[in-house]
């Protein structure tokens, strides 16, 4: 039986989450105090651990930051649980090594246990996301988005795999790259500091020598106006940033690199 480690300190949600997992096969060892966790994790040996970030006496940051350190734990996946999913908070849970989170106020359990399910799919298979990855291998990214953190975050994951990625903040800066350079995917933000998003897909989709680049939207409006007008503008698909974590928005740009290749 697979057996996970849920330190959380909210008992309703605790509660829910051992109901669940339970249900689906998984056996759960719950802690609701951070300074349990770590001698919980080596006595359980678990196959994830399924945390949040503030606790009592030890907080979510420092249980990574020990577990990171110990030999004994430190390959043990983990899924952060967060009430927040600003983009200095990811790359900090990036650089400590977390395979996934997700955002309390957004809670699905479905989803949980979708994305509990691909972590682990991942460690017994023996695949790390490069193999998931593998078709950005070789190709350039131009990601159009003026906060720094996400392009961070982004090249962290990615650290591994041969891609170029071109991060511009705004669409006259985009467009100038564009004149010199074809990339295999445009990843585009809704709002930009010099025109809307929207203005920039349609000059995209006009113009004969880009017209066939594929574009993702990632936003964080969640508008289902803006949505429908980005797909009828030319967009492969719209992403909202924070229901969706950076591994899910990466394996969209590579499934949407792979779709463009067949055609």
């Amino acid at each position: 039986m697979i057996k996970i480690v849920l330190v959380e300190d909210d008992v309703l949600l605790s509660n829910l989450l051992i109901e669940r997992l339970s249900k689906e096969g998984f056996h759960v060892t719950s802690v609701t105090d951070g300074r349990f966790a770590i001698d919980t994790i080596k006595k359980v040996k678990p196959d994830l651990l399924l945390q949040d970030l503030i606790l009592p006496t030890v907080d979510g940051y420092e249980i990574l930051d020990i577990k990171r350190k110990d030999n004994s734990i430190k390959n043990i996946p983990v899924i952060v649980i967060s009430n927040s999913g600003q983009p200095v908070e990811i790359k900090h849970l990036v650089e400590r090594g977390v395979n996934d989170y997700f955002i309390k106020a957004e809670l699905d359990l479905n989803e949980i246990v979708e994305r509990i399910r691909a972590v682990l799919d991942l460690k017994y298979k023996d695949k790390g996301n490069i193999s998931r990855w593998q078709d950005l291998t070789g190709k350039t990214l131009l990601w159009i988005e003026d906060d720094p953190l996400v392009d961070d975050v982004l090249r962290q994951k990615l650290c591994d795999i041969k891609v170029e990625i071109v991060q511009v903040p705004d669409g006259k800066s985009a467009f100038k790259f564009l004149k010199d350079k074809k990339p295999s995917i445009i990843i585009l933000d809704i709002v930009l500091p010099d025109m809307s998003g929207l203005d920039f897909l349609e000059r995209v989709k006009i113009a004969s020598d880009t017209k066939d680049i594929p574009v993702l939207i990632l936003s964080n409006m969640n508008s289902e106006n803006e949505y429908e007008n980005s797909i009828k503008l030319g967009a492969s698909d719209y992403l909202v940033k924070s229901t969706h974590s950076i591994d899910q928005v990466i394996t969209k740009i590579n499934d949407i690199i792979r779709i463009s290749e067949l055609r």
